[in-house]
Parts: C-alpha cells; structure tokens; sequence
C-alpha cells in the first residue's frame, strides 16, 4: 500500500484552479442547506459511531476478534445500504418518507431498550447475553 500510495502522489497533479479559494470560500458553502444538513449527519454519525466504538467492549465483553467481526459485519451492511437498499427506496417512496421511516424505526427500537441489560427488550432470549444478569 504505501507503494501505491507513493506512486498516486508521484503521478496524480491538483488541477488549476479558475481562482485561488480560501477559508471564506469553503465557509461559505455551509450556506447551501444540502451541505449543512450532510456536513450535521455525517458530524453525529460520526459521533456515535467512535462513542459505540470505544464503549462496546465494556459492555458487552467481547474480545478483540469478536468485535473486529461485529465492526466489520456493520461496514458490509453499510455499504450494502448506501450503494443498493437506499437508491431502490428513495425511488419507490422518496426521500422524505424513506428518511422519516428509519427514524421511526430507530426510535422504536430505543424505546424498546432497556439499558440494565444492553439488548433490546425485545429479544428472544436476552437472559443468556453478558450484562443481563441484573435483577429487573
């Protein structure tokens, strides 16, 4: 890789640009409400992703290669979704209503939660799950 790496910053040149573009510029792009609401998503998203990053071992006692495993099963599904689930729903509903459905959903399940045991409360057998050993 760092091969390649060097061989990109060898062969590949930034094209000129029309006009020298500073912080102001860039700044100013945030007054397009696309590139607010993207830049706000991918900022929490972001978030939570590094915060159930670093808390998920704790709770739920996995070891390395089990959370490796986890980690990557959830970039599969991400990809997945971005590049064929979500075009295909966007087309048949809209954004809108695509966007307002998977918030309903996830708050369905965070309503459903039940932080003594770290699994939804909804979950076939949650008594056999590390952390679930405390008294309801």
């Amino acid at each position: 890789m760092l091969i390649a790496f060097g061989f990109v910053i060898v062969t590949v040149t930034e094209p000129e640009a029309e006009r020298k573009q500073g912080v102001r510029d860039v700044v100013g792009t945030f007054r397009h409400t696309g590139v607010l609401t993207n830049a706000i998503v991918g900022l929490l998203y972001t978030y939570g992703f590094f915060t159930l990053l670093a808390y998920t071992p704790l709770i739920l006692d996995l070891t390395t290669f089990q959370l490796g495993f986890v980690f990557f099963a959830w970039g599969l599904l991400v990809i997945v979704d971005s590049a064929v689930l979500s075009p295909r729903l966007n087309r048949w509903f809209g954004t809108a209503e695509v966007s307002t459905g998977a918030l309903v959903v996830f708050a369905g399940i965070c309503a459903q939660w039940d932080s003594r045991t770290a699994v939804p409360r909804c979950s076939p057998d949650s008594s056999s799950l590390p952390g679930s050993s405390v008294d309801s």
